[in-house]
């Protein structure tokens, strides 16, 4: 049987990700802007235009890799493309988080039958009815009224494809995207993309299990990179002996102050100051398990703990994962995942620095040192807030105490206090 072969929209980090979790047998191309990338190859196949797309690749289904930027799909459709996905909708392994098999979870999922119903067109439904194919079970796409995606299955799969209203209520509906739900009023659903029933425990870690409670009822910082950042701050909790987590970009002066705990799950920035992070003086490391190679992968240092991180849809509230040993919770904020490790640790008394919480497009000045490029980066302020209410009310349900100590800034979820009076009143 052919296998179902994909372009990606966009010659980056997650695309690359992709590329490597689901392999290169699945792939033709990748289409990207850039000009430059155009003449070369990325992860070994063609990048190229959307011109070249529409002239050689059309036939081709396309997952789009660049975050939740809508003007992709604009884009797409504006060329007449509507058999495209995003990769944020697809479980959270197809974007590099983790190693778990989604051949497993169909396995499990469609054992013993001889019809899978899918509902929906998108990427991780293909590759469902790929794996029917390969078990010589019988797809069926189930969709929504005048998908304009329909026409391509029609054209370039051999796939059954019929409208909800065709399906008897007897028949088992297995959902391809959250977001789906909303369209459908069934009696026998099941959530094809929630891999969580099948981990099985797989991705527990006992290095971090080890470190529960450690810090129990104590306080701790957690320091950010906004603007209002002070690096006279940090000397003041050094002077203090407040145990601090730092975050990202923090790295930029470790010659003046270095947290007890270092936060980052971003793989860019991860990939992009690999060695400076290897190398940064810390007891604690907190990384992501994205499928990249970095240095600490290859070795047990005893600094570094690799968090399973369990990507959300940016317009929900995040579940606050209590035991990270399993999962963490990756939404729209690296401190977000900070506070979870915080909590997991024991820590009662949490207070946040740095988290300004407001951007400025095109600038220069969003971070406590100035970017070497003005940032272009749309930072989903709205889904941090959603982030900062998941933590706040876990927080309150369990006798934790959050507050936010940044100089100004646009969070308002937690209670303020005054940086400089928290310490005046203590001495």
């Amino acid at each position: 049987m052919q296998r179902t072969q994909f372009v990606i929209y966009g010659a980056g980090n997650r695309g690359k990700r992709l590329f490597s979790y689901l392999g290169s047998e699945h792939f033709v191309a990748f289409i990207d802007i850039n000009e430059i990338m155009q003449k070369g190859v990325y992860c070994g196949k063609a990048v190229v235009s959307m011109e070249t797309y529409r002239a050689l690749y059309k036939n081709y289904y396309v997952i789009q890799s660049i975050d939740v930027d809508s003007t992709v799909g604009k884009v797409l459709e504006g060329n007449g493309i509507y058999h495209y996905s995003e990769l944020f909708r697809m479980p959270g392994e197809f974007a590099g988080w983790g190693t778990f098999d989604y051949r497993i979870a169909f396995g499990n999922r469609f054992q013993n039958k001889n019809k899978v119903y899918l509902f929906g067109i998108n990427a991780f439904s293909l590759l469902a009815a790929e794996y029917c194919c390969e078990k010589e079970i019988d797809p069926i796409i189930v969709i929504k009224h005048h998908d304009p995606a329909i026409e391509w299955v029609k054209h370039n799969t051999d796939y059954k494809a019929i409208e909800l209203d065709m399906l008897g209520k007897n028949e088992t509906l297995f959902i391809t995207e959250e977001r789906q739900l909303n369209y459908v009023n069934w009696d026998k659903l099941e959530r094809l993309y929630d891999f969580k029933p099948f981990y099985n425990g797989i991705y527990r870690n006992e290095k971090i299990n080890r470190i529960h409670l450690s810090q129990n009822g104590k306080k701790c910082f957690i320091v950010a990179t906004g603007p209002s950042l002070k690096v006279e701050d940090l000397k003041v909790l050094k002077d203090q002996g407040i145990f601090s987590f730092g975050l990202n970009s923090i790295i930029r002066i470790n010659d003046q102050w270095i947290p007890d705990a270092y936060v980052c799950v971003d793989s860019r920035f991860l990939e992009q100051n690999a060695d400076e992070i290897d190398q940064y003086p810390v007891k604690y490391k907190f990384f992501s398990d994205v499928n990249l190679d970095f240095p600490w992968n290859n070795n047990d240092d005893d600094d570094v703990y690799c968090l399973h991180c369990f990507p959300t849809d940016y317009d929900l509230i995040p579940e606050f994962e209590s035991d990270i040993s399993l999962q963490v919770s990756f939404g729209a904020t690296v401190t977000y995942v900070a506070l979870q490790i915080a909590v997991y640790m024991g820590f009662t008394e949490i207070y946040l620095l740095g988290v300004d919480c407001n951007y400025l497009m095109n600038s220069r000045n969003n971070h406590f040192v100035e970017d070497e490029k003005e940032d272009k980066e749309d930072h989903k302020v709205d889904s941090m807030l959603l982030n900062y209410k998941s933590a706040k009310n876990y927080a309150d349900a369990n006798g934790i105490k959050i507050f936010n100590a940044t100089r100004g800034g646009a969070l308002e979820v937690f209670e303020r206090v005054n940086f400089d009076q928290l310490f005046r009143t203590e001495e």
